[in-house]
C-alpha cells in the first residue's frame, strides 16, 4: 500500500477538519522545520487525511513496553524490568491481574480458570540471565490461532499471549518485541502478523484509527499487503535514513513534529487477538512497531 492509500483509508473524517488542521500544520512547518523536513509538505490534497488524525488522535494502548537486547538471547540485563520474561526469543511481559485497563485493552479476562490453562511450555530466562520460576502455558482460548508455516508446511499457534505459573498465581504474557543481537536488528511485518495468528488480511477484522473503526475488507488488504511488502529496517538505518545530515536542533525539531503527528493504530484479529501500539508517522510515511520501522513507497 502506498502512502496515499493509507492516508485515502482515513476517508470517513470530516472534510472541514481536514482542511483547518492542514492550514494549521503549513503554519506549523513554515515556522518550526528546516528546509529538509518540508519536502513532502505539499504534494497533494490526500497528505490532509493522515495529518488531520493527530488533531483527535487518543492513545489506544496501555504501554507495554518495548525492550532493547543486550547482545542476544539469555543475556543478564540488569536494566530490565522484574516483570519481563525473555521466552521463546522475544520479551513477554507479565500482567498485573489487578490492572483492568491492560486486559480490557487485550481483550482478556480478569480471572483465569482452570479451563483456559492449556499445555506447559516451559520456563523463561530472567533478567539475570538465569532461568525463571514462571512456568509458560499455553492459553486455550487461543489454541486455534495459527498461520501455516509454509517451508515446513506445519501450522505455527500464535506466540502473543500466553499464561505464566509462579507460585500456584496465574497472569498473563504479553508479547513485546522479538529480541535482536544489536540496535539494527529488525522483523519483516509478515513475522510480525505471525506472532499474532495473522496470515491474511482476511484474519483482520477491524483496524482502529483515532478510535474510528475501519472493516471493509479491501482497505485492509491494502493496508495488510501494503505492510507486508513495505521497506523494512532497524533502528540504526531508520536513523540514518530521517536524521543524517541535520544538526542537533533540526533533530530536535523533526522529533517533535513526529511526536506530535503521530497517530496510533489498533488491529483486532477475527479471533479477538488484539495487537496494540502501532504507531504511523505521517510526515515521513513511516509506521514503527516493536522496535521496527516500515516505509511506505
Amino acid at each position: 500500500m502506498t502512502g496515499k492509500q493509507f492516508h485515502e483509508a482515513l476517508d470517513h473524517l470530516d472534510p472541514l477538519l481536514i482542511e483547518k488542521y492542514y492550514t494549521l500544520k503549513d503554519s506549523y512547518l513554515e515556522k518550526k522545520l528546516p528546509a529538509v523536513c518540508l519536502k513532502k509538505k505539499r504534494q497533494s490534497l490526500w497528505i490532509k487525511w493522515s495529518t488531520v488524525a493527530v488533531s483527535i488522535c487518543l492513545i489506544i494502548g496501555i504501554a507495554i513496553p518495548i525492550f532493547q537486547p543486550k547482545g542476544g538471547p539469555g543475556q543478564n540485563d540488569p536494566l530490565r524490568p522484574l516483570n519481563v520474561i525473555e521466552y521463546n526469543g522475544a520479551y513477554y511481559e507479565c500482567v498485573d491481574m489487578d490492572n483492568a485497563d491492560i486486559l480490557g485493552n487485550y481483550n482478556l479476562p480478569h480471572e483465569i480458570t482452570s479451563d483456559m490453562i492449556g499445555t506447559s511450555l516451559g520456563s523463561g530466562w530472567g533478567s539475570n540471565g538465569k532461568q525463571t520460576k514462571q512456568i509458560f502455558y499455553q492459553y486455550i482460548p487461543y489454541a486455534d490461532v495459527c498461520v501455516m508455516n509454509s517451508q515446513l508446511n506445519e501450522k505455527r499457534t500464535q506466540q502473543a499471549v500466553y499464561i505464566v505459573e509462579e507460585d500456584g498465581a496465574y497472569s498473563f504474557a504479553l508479547f513485546c518485541n522479538y529480541i535482536g543481537f544489536d540496535s539494527n536488528t529488525h522483523t519483516e511485518a509478515s513475522e510480525m502478523f505471525a506472532v499474532y495468528g495473522v496470515d491474511a488480511a482476511e484474519d483482520i477484522a477491524i483496524i482502529k484509527i483515532d478510535e474510528k473503526e475501519i472493516t471493509d475488507i479491501d482497505t485492509l488488504n491494502k493496508f495488510f499487503s501494503g505492510l507486508c511488502d513495505s521497506y523494512s529496517m532497524g533502528n540504526d538505518d531508520y536513523q540514518d535514513a530521517i536524521f543524517k545530515g541535520m544538526s542537533e536542533k533540526e533533530q530536535q525539531l523533526l522529533n517533535i513534529e513526529l511526536a506530535d503527528s503521530m497517530v496510533q493504530i489498533q488491529i483486532i484479529t477475527v479471533d479477538g487477538v488484539v495487537i496494540n501500539h502501532i504507531e504511523y508517522y505521517p510526515t515521513i510515511n513511516y509506521i514503527y512497531w516493536a522496535n521496527n520501522y516500515y516505509r511506505f513507497e
